[in-house]
């Protein structure tokens, strides 16, 4: 049986990340306050990588190589059609706007789609904001089993949380923003595989870190500090880090409200459908929401004046999740059948499958 829950927080995740995009990608509007505003809802990645955690804890034990190569293959495949989709149209479009593409740039675009590690090469909008994710994924992947090992024993954890928190720290320094990247969201998958102790305990017990994270940035706002978050987010800061403990805090105080609230929207059956969606189709939602924006805000920019911007953003909005849904009716059976390959017996009951995020 899937933990419930787990599912529910995925779907809210993928929500979220549609959510941010639909605010920030087609740039409808924007301010300084705007951006403030809008940077309030920027939770969405820790909570992939918390949910991440959560249900890779629950999986079966097998030997490290074999575990990483499974959860690899299962954000490598669907990331390679969805890349050679991409690529295929960069290079088209590069040829329609100077007239021919010569072999070799040809070849360094594909390359460029195809390993994750580089910087996607393209002119079309939204296809590559949203795939530097899958680099930090494969990352936080590769060391899961370590994790999943030293969470064992108490004396492990704490061991391997100081290790996670010096990693970061020291991050912090390093002049290579990308190594921020996996040492933070190691340290949101590690909390993630604390998830059962999370789930035995009582809700109340979350305000008090959510109380305190919000006192801090509070804090921090009055001594001038700004709290943009998409300036914390990229690479992520301290400040981020407090902000993601504020929202942690509050959807773990809330999850069973959050049960509730998605168990009343499965009885809706376009809601039902939307929320198995997000639930169980998270890589192919993830990776084509680029497509689905593309749709979307060229529909809404064609329809509504530039002087309603909240207007396009209400049409846009919707027609995102339903170009989503009908991506992953196309392209979902890809990441379903690699995970029905993979799926395995797990100790337990009510275990949750791994979703990346």
């Amino acid at each position: 049986m899937r933990d419930k829950t787990l599912d529910h927080l995925r779907c809210l995740a993928m929500l979220q990340v549609i959510v941010v995009h639909a605010l920030y990608w087609p740039d409808f509007f924007s301010s300084a306050r705007i951006n403030l505003y809008k940077s309030l809802l920027l939770f969405e990645m820790p909570l992939f990588f918390f949910v991440t955690g959560a249900s890779s804890g629950y999986s079966r034990e097998e030997s490290p190589w074999t575990f990483v190569r499974k959860r690899w293959l299962r954000i490598l495949i669907p990331y390679w059609v969805y890349a050679l989709i991409c690529a295929a149209l960069s290079i088209a479009h590069a040829a329609g706007t100077a007239g021919a593409v010569e072999g070799k740039e040809a070849l360094r675009i594909l390359l460029s789609w195809i390993l994750p590690i580089n910087r996607q090469i393209t002119e079309l909008p939204y296809l590559d904001y949203a795939v530097w994710f899958v680099p930090v994924y494969l990352a936080v992947t590769a060391v899961l089993p370590l994790l999943r090992e030293m969470r064992k024993s108490r004396a492990g954890g704490i061991a391997c949380a100081f290790a996670l928190g010096l990693l970061y720290a020291l991050s912090l320094k390093a002049e290579a923003g990308w190594l921020r990247y996996p040492a933070f969201y190691l340290l949101w998958t590690f909390a993630g595989l604390y998830y059962p102790e999370i789930r035995r305990a009582g809700t109340a017990r979350w305000y008090l870190p959510a109380a305190l994270s919000a006192l801090a940035l509070l804090g921090l706002r009055l001594a001038g500090q700004n709290l943009d978050m998409q300036v914390h987010k990229f690479p992520p800061d301290p400040v981020f880090l407090v902000f993601s403990i504020f929202w942690m805090s509050l959807l773990l105080a809330g999850r069973k409200g959050l049960d509730a609230a998605m168990d009343r929207a499965q009885r809706v059956p376009v809601l039902s459908r939307l929320v198995d969606c997000f639930s169980h189709r998270t890589t192919t939602v993830f990776l084509y929401q680029s497509f689905a924006f593309y749709a979307s805000a060229g529909i809404s920019t064609l329809l509504v004046p530039a002087r309603l911007p909240w207007i396009r953003l209400l049409v846009c909005f919707p027609l995102t999740l339903l170009f989503c849904v009908l991506l992953a009716a196309v392209f979902g059976p890809i990441e379903g059948r690699i995970r029905r390959r993979g799926k395995g017996k797990t100790a337990g009951n009510d275990r949750g499958e791994e979703k990346p995020g």
